[in-house]
């Protein structure tokens, strides 16, 4: 963090690299919005001033950029954690069109020290996004201590900075908070029982959000595969490059969902300030095996074997909720969709291609 002054004198805590600046909004400073906690929260109004809070200069509707401070009017002031990783990367791009953005990534901004909550408060942030987390499922289970760190005591301190700051905080969590057990996608209101360590200790996220944070949206997700991220569609590529054959769970559903397609979609329900739980995943269901050859297909990969097997004959440390497909109800009253999960998967390919 540093200190700098803007073009009226005023001096500001920021940081100076990388800050990713995208052109005003044309929100009237004077219009007010009623801000309410929606599906999956509780249900109440806040009349706040939503374009005319002071930012970190004290100066209104003044803008940083990473060498001065301009005065504009209507942007938000948006810090992102995990900013390197896949969803990150497309939330920075997402909100640097129209907002200012604070990336926040290891190894300069690690969200387990609890320096990070007067750091990140200081910057006086309207809005952060959490999607910092331990990731790896199986590495969640052979040290849950490291996954609870993370996802539990990390969450817990981006909530107290922006209780700190008086910031809105959409936190990113997982389809995995669920058992997997039910035979209907499960909804925002259905209640989480996580089987494995990775799925207790984003609960736990959760949790320390609620109890922490007054607006807050809570967003599930499952399944997200985007560019630079190790996920699922590489795996599998890379895979069938070196065996010609694969081996793929029929008893594992749920939703893949596109970074890009849930980066958009955050920002939109950022727009509404109606808080609360939020399902955001494409439309429909897979198992991993009809994935897997879904991906083999648009790869234009031919020879190779795709083979059904079940759960019980892949053994690994963490045991994945069977069926845990998530159902997008409260997003989709609000008018917020995501297209199907094959449509998303052909763009990414097409893309990949293309690069």
């Amino acid at each position: 963090m540093g200190l700098q002054k803007c073009q009226m004198g005023h001096r500001s805590a920021i940081t100076l690299q990388p800050l990713v600046v995208g052109r005003p909004r044309t929100v009237p400073p004077s219009s007010r919005q009623q801000r309410m906690f929606g599906c999956g929260g509780f249900l109440m109004a806040e009349g706040v001033s939503g374009s005319d809070r002071p930012c970190a200069t004290h100066v209104p509707h003044a803008r940083i950029t990473s060498t001065r401070i301009v005065c504009e009017v209507g942007q938000m002031r948006v810090a992102i954690t995990g900013a390197k990783g896949q969803l990150g990367r497309a939330l920075v791009s997402t909100f640097g069109v129209d907002h200012e953005v604070l990336p926040l990534d290891l190894p300069e901004d690690d969200i387990k020290d609890l320096a990070l909550v007067s750091r990140l408060a200081a910057w006086r942030p309207d809005l952060v996004v959490h999607g910092a987390a331990m990731t790896n499922v199986d590495g969640c289970t052979l040290d849950p201590d490291a996954a609870y760190a993370n996802n539990a005591l990390g969450t817990r301190n981006i909530a107290l900075a922006c209780q700190r700051a008086g910031a809105e905080l959409i936190y990113v969590s997982t389809n995995e908070v669920f058992d997997g057990l039910q035979e209907t996608p499960y909804l925002e209101f259905d209640r989480p029982n996580p089987i494995n360590a990775y799925g207790r200790s984003k609960l736990a996220g959760e949790d320390f959000v609620r109890m922490l944070s007054q607006r807050f949206y809570i967003v599930r997700t499952s399944w997200t595969f985007g560019h630079g991220g190790n996920h699922f569609v590489e795996k599998i590529l890379r895979l069938a490059e070196e065996r010609g054959q694969l081996r793929v769970v029929t008893d594992e559903v749920s939703t893949p969902t596109y970074v890009p397609d849930l980066s958009l979609a955050i920002a939109q329900l950022a727009e509404t300030h109606v808080y609360g739980i939020y399902h955001l995943v494409n439309e429909g269901q897979c198992s991993r095996f009809d994935y897997a050859r879904r991906i083999i297909e648009l790869a234009g990969l031919t020879g190779v074997e795709t083979v059904p097997i079940l759960s019980k004959d892949y053994p690994r440390p963490s045991k994945p909720p069977p069926n845990a497909v998530l159902r997008n109800y409260c997003a989709a009253s609000l008018g917020i969709r995501l297209r199907r999960w094959e449509e998303g998967l052909e763009d990414y390919m097409g893309s990949r291609r293309a690069s």
